[in-house]
């Protein structure tokens, strides 16, 4: 499971969006998001850079601590 931070995401509207961008990039993934943190776990078989990618695509960016 890899997770991301995205400050971006601030509503559930943007959870959503972050969800089907990673769902469009891998249809079988597993998302939990944790809006308050403005966190994202995701369980795919794609590599990190690519959902990573995937995201930053849909506008929201994951940071690095």
């Amino acid at each position: 499971m890899t997770e991301f931070k995205l400050p971006s995401m601030t509503c559930g509207g943007c959870a959503a969006r972050v969800t089907r961008a990673l769902q469009a990039a891998d249809p079988a993934v597993q998302v939990q998001v944790n809006l308050p943190q403005r966190t994202v776990q995701v369980d795919s078989h794609l590599a990190p850079e690519t959902l990573a990618q995937a995201l930053a695509a849909a506008g929201y960016a994951p940071v690095t601590d």
